[in-house]
């Protein structure tokens, strides 16, 4: 990338998924809304090394506008099937 030439900030951010309990599980005496409640206010102050990277990640990165397209086109960077062009018979 050139000084003063465009670019473009890509925020990455990674958490764990916090699926409903099942009511058949055994009752848990944990005050789960309040446990979530002590980790969004941690990282609304920025703490974000009480939390590990396993629940949550947050990445930002600098990048080209080649690098914005080709990311665009293809997010998770997955190989693509080749392209195979028949005729028109």
């Amino acid at each position: 990338m050139t000084q003063g030439g465009l670019r473009y900030i890509v925020k990455m951010e990674v958490y764990a998924a916090i699926d409903a309990t099942d009511e058949d599980d055994p009752v848990d005496d944990r005050d789960h809304l309040s446990e979530i409640n002590d980790i969004i206010e941690s990282l609304d102050e920025g703490n974000f090394d009480s939390v590990g990277d396993d629940i949550y990640k947050l990445s930002q990165f600098d990048i080209c506008p080649d690098c914005q397209c080709k990311l665009l086109a293809n997010p998770l960077g997955r190989k693509t099937a080749p392209q195979l062009n028949f005729s028109t018979n």
